[in-house]
């Protein structure tokens, strides 16, 4: 039976940083198969969506709205999760 681990976000942080700085297709298949052994079944589709720079699954309705003060000040940022 294998141990379960969970990455955390500074590892998923550090390996989009390594994807940041490839720019041929094989490299960065490779790094994204060398995490994926690693992971478990729950975080598995979320890296895979966050990899592809998607937040919500395809059959989800959820949206991320963004206030427009975002830009302002830290003090005024928001991120807002509204149903569609």
């Amino acid at each position: 039976m294998r141990q379960e681990t969970k990455m955390l976000f500074i590892e998923f942080s550090r390996c989009c940083e390594r994807l940041e700085g490839l720019s041929g297709r094989l490299d960065m298949i490779e790094v994204i198969s060398r995490e994926l052994p690693g992971l478990s079944e729950n975080e598995l589709p979320v890296f895979v969506r966050f990899v592809m720079g998607r937040i919500f699954p395809d059959w989800s309705q959820a949206k991320l709205g963004i206030g427009p003060n975002l830009g302002q000040t830290s003090s005024t940022r928001r991120l807002v999760m509204s149903p569609a």
